[in-house]
């Protein structure tokens, strides 16, 4: 989850050095090697600290989500992965900062939601240009990120989130 909401708005190479940046907050495992930081030590990292680290208005976000999860029950986010994908993605939104992208990214590789398709601007593209071209030179909308994802689903099954990935790594390799 907090590696995800280092990617809103961010290109790889920072997103990288901010999950690094952040994961060196974690216990040392063996040198150079850190257990991600638990909620509890991202929300005593503070706001100020991350922004001097070159998260931006993320860190706002980070901390206020560590502050949540430090508030819900024990393995609040593990258990989401026991109920209905559509539950998951309506819980992870009202997380501050957590938009149907990231909570889509969270269910499909942290959660096990097979059937999450998570669309950012090279899918988004890449689903346009395939399977959508009345919509080109149109923007994402919440409409439109929805009809992808159910094109996905009903195409592919519970696999959409394979297909993705597939599709994802192809517009991104051109």
């Amino acid at each position: 989850l907090f590696s995800f909401l280092c990617t809103v708005n961010n290109n790889l190479k920072r997103i990288q050095k901010l999950v690094r940046s952040l994961g060196r907050f974690g216990e040392e495992l063996e040198p150079g090697v850190f257990e991600f930081p638990s909620p509890k030590r991202i929300a005593a990292i503070g706001e100020g600290r991350l922004r001097e680290m070159g998260f931006g208005y993320r860190a706002q976000t980070l901390v206020q989500v560590a502050e949540q999860l430090e508030r819900r029950p024990v393995r609040w986010l593990q258990k989401l992965s026991e109920g209905k994908y559509a539950d998951a993605v309506s819980a992870l939104c009202e997380l501050p900062g957590v938009g149907r992208k990231v909570a889509d990214c969270v269910c499909l590789f942290g959660l096990g939601f097979d059937e999450a398709v998570p669309v950012d601007t090279h899918l988004w593209r890449a689903s346009v240009e395939r399977y959508f071209p009345e919509w080109r030179g149109r923007s994402l909308t919440e409409k439109r990120y929805q009809a992808v994802g159910d094109h996905f689903r009903s195409r592919f099954g519970r696999l959409a989130g394979f297909a993705h990935e597939y599709l994802f790594y192809d517009s991104v390799t051109r």
